[in-house]
């Protein structure tokens, strides 16, 4: 393009010509009189040079000051407002920047870092906000927004949310809400999966503060920092209702004392507050009211059965019965009832011997003839309701259960019978018993009674033939240190 020079502080209306080109000054700038001007070499212009009408430029390079405005649509237009920015317009306002720092600014002229990364996208909306959509070929929208006080990430059709790091899938939204952090696939609003998949949730600010779910082992797991409890609530928002304390202990819950498992095994149900519990100490089970009340065992909302402030038994409340009496069963379906006692006390008296010595000598004849049988030592009496004295034994007045056993040995039959010597009469007899040479048998007999006081008894046999020495019992014939004694003649007493 050929140079130009044009010359230095023209006046008004001076003309210059160059290479066929006629330019006039108007006061301003110098004004193009031709209608074209072409040269396939060099344009020069020395000083201020004004062109009116379109330039082109084929060139590789553009030299403007200010900006590019789009013909017949001055207020749409790329500028530099200042060094190393860029500056689009449309409509006559700024809609994208570039700055010096690289930052690119989209409805914001002073684009920033706020994070310190380097690099940013400012993006400012207006009142409403603002949004970034992408879409795809076959129509799918996705979306990130900002509105008047929320931030979303949305897809506008069934499609899910997946976030990746290096390059592999870590958490995923479906279309239906549902979270999945190691799977595709969640069934539920959070699915956490892996083979040791775990949950930690922790407090800052506050030391080891933590609360951790997971499968140790394979096993359900939850689990508190070290130090820490556990607590469950229910019925609102941190209401206690159970807490595991950090060594080990359970309360339910603790401050009102409904239950109390302690790190020594010991375990303890309180109720409303007060001292009633059960206590668990060392395998043994108490029940205990510590307080005046009762403590009652119930069924249907009723109370069953009773123990009062001063260890009384009830039935059904506060029906204690009366002196000596017992709690009887009154069968399927119905409750159990006060009675009078079956028997309320016993006693065992026998004939001991030394343990080589023979029962006695049996006498034989008609029923007048009879051996007393020797009667000597109490087994037991708790209750003192029996003495013994020269082979009888006497008993307080009662009603009574008498049991009696007697041995034979080689006197054929024999029958065993309990005498009232006291009164001569009520003789009550025994089942009979038959013995030889080969063996000793025992006869039986029983017999229920009651005296108005006190009456002396004695246990008499009859047998078939007398024999000597051993007639009423033999010994066993051998020798133990062991084995000291022998008993004959038992009787069983039980009274009412």
């Amino acid at each position: 393009m050929a140079a130009f020079n044009f010359p230095n502080s023209p006046s008004t209306n001076d003309l210059h010509t160059e290479n066929g080109v006629t330019y006039k000054w108007n006061g301003t700038v110098w004004k193009r009189q031709n209608t074209s001007y072409t040269d396939a070499t060099n344009l020069n212009v020395t000083g201020i040079g004004t062109f009116a009408g379109d330039v082109i430029v084929n060139g590789d390079e553009l030299f403007i000051a200010d900006s590019i405005k789009h013909v017949g649509d001055t207020d749409t237009l790329i500028s530099f407002p200042s060094n190393d920015t860029i500056r689009f317009n449309t409509a006559g306002n700024e809609r994208l920047r570039i700055d010096s720092s690289g930052h690119m600014g989209l409805g914001t002229n002073n684009p920033t870092d706020t994070g310190g990364y380097g690099r940013a996208l400012d993006i400012t909306g207006g009142a409403s906000g603002a949004a970034i959509y992408l879409r795809s070929a076959n129509g799918d929208t996705g979306q990130i927004s900002l509105g008047s006080g929320d931030l979303t990430i949305r897809t506008r059709q069934a499609d899910p949310i997946i976030f990746n790091t290096n390059n592999g899938e870590r958490l995923r939204i479906t279309s239906t809400g549902n979270i999945g952090v190691g799977t595709i696939t969640p069934q539920v609003q959070t699915h956490i999966f892996g083979a040791d998949a775990e949950l930690l949730i922790e407090r800052g600010g506050y030391s080891e503060a933590e609360l951790w779910l997971g499968f140790p082992s394979g096993q359900p797991f939850i689990a508190s920092g070290p130090g820490k409890g556990l607590k469950l609530g229910g019925n609102g928002k941190w209401n206690e209702a159970l807490r595991i304390t950090s060594n080990g202990d359970v309360t339910i819950p603790v401050d009102s004392k409904k239950f109390l498992a302690g790190a020594g095994n010991d375990v303890r149900v309180y109720h409303d507050g007060s001292d009633s519990y059960f206590d668990s100490i060392t395998g043994n089970l108490y029940v205990y009211n510590h307080a005046s009340g009762n403590l009652d065992l119930g069924t249907a909302g009723n109370t069953r059965f009773r123990i009062n402030a001063s260890g009384s038994f009830g039935i059904g409340g506060g029906n204690y019965g009366s002196s000596g009496q017992v709690i009887k069963s009154a069968g399927s379906g119905a409750a159990p009832a006060w009675g009078p006692m079956a028997f309320s006390s016993f006693a065992v008296i026998c004939d001991k011997k030394g343990s080589n010595d023979d029962g006695g000598t049996a006498t034989a004849g008609n029923y007048t003839v009879y051996d007393v049988r020797n009667l000597n030592h109490e087994l037991a009496d708790p209750d003192s309701i029996v003495s013994i004295s020269s082979n009888q034994f006497t008993l307080v007045a009662g009603t009574y259960w008498v049991q009696w056993e007697v041995p034979a040995y080689g006197v054929d039959m024999f029958t065993a019978e309990l005498v009232n010597v006291t009164d001569g009469t009520g003789n009550r007899g025994s089942a009979p018993g038959k013995c030889n040479t080969d063996s000793v048998t025992y006869c039986h007999g029983s017999s229920y009674f009651t005296i108005s006081a006190s009456k002396t008894f004695e246990i008499r046999q009859h047998n078939q033939t007398a024999r000597s020495g051993n007639g009423l019992g033999v010994r066993a014939g051998y020798s133990n240190s062991s084995i000291n004694e022998t008993f004959y003649t038992f009787v069983y007493i039980y009274k009412k």
